[in-house]
């Protein structure tokens, strides 16, 4: 939420525990293009993120952990 965005998106997760976690973007091609460390809680988690650096097209977001794995799509415009 917002998709298609402009500035900023909101990524939206439940965690089963609270964790420091790692967003990584990427591009439509697959190629690492930024990392973000963000502190995760217990339950349900929002998490906003800015896009004002990223070039218009296709992303992916990503978090990856033992116990927690959530992937979204986004398009920047």
């Amino acid at each position: 939420y917002p998709n298609p965005a402009s500035s900023f998106t909101e990524l939206r997760f439940t965690s089963p525990k609270a964790h420091n976690t790692i967003i990584n973007v990427y591009a439509d091609n697959g190629q690492l293009v930024r990392s973000i460390r963000s502190a995760v809680q217990q339950g349900v988690n929002t998490i906003r993120i800015n896009l004002n650096e990223l070039s218009n097209g296709v992303y992916t977001l990503k978090i990856n952990t033992d116990d927690l794995n959530v992937s979204k799509k986004i398009i920047k415009q």
